[in-house]
């Protein structure tokens, strides 16, 4: 009696050749898969690469498309600028509002404080001049109340506005600003005044200037 196990059955090729494989789609023998479909060693069938996966160089395997890029047809395109795409991915998507793509286009990441997104492929933008953002991931920038002035600005050599301002900060003494200003002007000289508060309300055919001056004392001179 044969000590030997039970032997493995041999392996049954669909073509009956190793160099040949069958293609479903044709039903037909073939020695190059046509199309997005892969030469499966393994069953010996041309095999449609998954979702998400373009077709290997070698004609033998898929890949999954990298980050930034999306399967269409077995091929690997790049998103639109504003897009992004995960590895392995079918389709691109925009970022939700405060978020911008990030380096890699693979995900998301959070708009610094200083910036706002709210126009999903824009990106991040600077708070622009009297606005100020406080905290990342934000889809506005906020006006700075009266008396205040925005700072923390970045601003290039050239004078272009890398980063808005992230805070407002109290006139100094001697100075006043109306809502929303970026900068401070100073008081009358026979004014000494910790902040001039204006309003300009503009209401049909006229306007209404009203001052609220505090901690007013008249110069000595």
């Amino acid at each position: 009696m044969s000590s030997r196990g039970p032997t493995a059955p041999a392996r049954v090729w669909p073509c009956g050749d190793p160099a040949l494989y069958f293609d479903p789609a044709t039903r037909t023998c073939v020695a190059q898969c046509p199309g997005v479909a892969y030469a499966d060693d393994a069953t010996g069938l041309c095999t449609a690469c998954p979702a998400g996966t373009k077709l290997g160089a070698d004609g033998s395997m898929c890949q999954p498309c990298l980050a930034g890029t999306f399967a269409d047809m077995g091929v690997c395109v790049p998103c639109q600028p504003g897009m992004y795409a995960a590895v392995g991915s079918t389709r691109c998507q925009l970022c939700p509002l405060g978020y911008a793509v990030s380096a890699d286009r693979g995900g998301c990441v959070p708009c610094p404080a200083g910036s706002f997104a709210s126009i999903g492929p824009a990106g991040c933008l600077p708070c622009s001049a009297g606005t100020f953002a406080g905290a990342p991931a934000l889809t506005v920038c906020m006006t700075c109340p009266v008396g205040t002035v925005t700072q923390g600005q970045v601003v290039d050599t050239d004078g272009t506005l890398v980063m808005g301002a992230t805070s407002c900060q109290p006139c100094a003494p001697g100075t006043f600003s109306g809502v929303g200003r970026q900068y401070v002007r100073a008081v009358p000289a026979q004014y000494d005044i910790l902040c001039w508060k204006l309003w300009l309300h503009a209401l049909p055919g006229r306007f209404i200037v009203s001052f609220f001056i505090s901690t007013v004392t008249l110069s000595s001179h």
